[in-house]
């Protein structure tokens, strides 16, 4: 389905039909717009990252659009990963906001395993560690799900949890 769009190119308004043809971004006269092809919105090129390679050089989706797009599969492949190794909760205190969960080595061998894995650029967690253990059929490397308050108070107080540390005191 086609629909009429107009847009500015900073002079005069412009007519354009935005369709859902998988094409190149619909150039606007000047050259100074390009249509979203995610959103459908007539943007600014200055809205659009560089792409080498393509006639327009540019990507065709704007920058916000795939910055969405990126967060999302981020958001995915986190939740893959954690659903691997225990699913989507801390297993301490069965905290299930997954923007506060992690994976947590089990042993505290962490450190360890990150200087002797030269698979792996050293230093590198968050997204790239979730994408190697996808590449790598998620191997057994003693990973666990813990939030990152249980994360934090085993590294504080010598491996072991506050809340497991309470509860062996009571």
């Amino acid at each position: 389905m086609l629909r009429l769009a107009v847009a500015t190119n900073g002079i005069n308004f412009v007519r354009i039909l935005v369709g859902e043809a998988r094409t190149s971004p619909a150039v606007l006269s000047g050259g100074q717009m390009e249509v979203c092809y995610h959103c459908k919105v007539p943007k600014d090129l200055s809205e659009f990252g560089t792409r080498i390679g393509v006639k327009s050089g540019h990507q065709s989706w704007c920058k916000v659009c795939s910055k969405e797009c990126a967060r999302e599969h981020y958001r995915k492949l986190k939740i893959e990963c954690f659903e691997h190794y225990g699913g989507v909760i801390c297993v301490c205190c069965k905290e299930t906001e997954i923007c506060f969960l992690s994976l947590d080595h089990e042993n505290n061998d962490g450190s360890e395993r990150r200087r002797l894995d030269s698979g792996r650029q050293k230093g590198k967690g968050g997204n790239f560690f979730y994408r190697w253990l996808k590449k790598n059929g998620y191997p057994d490397m003693g990973l666990r799900v813990l939030c990152h308050n249980c994360n934090h108070g085993r590294f504080i107080n010598g491996g072991i949890c506050p809340h497991q540390d309470l509860s062996r005191k009571g």
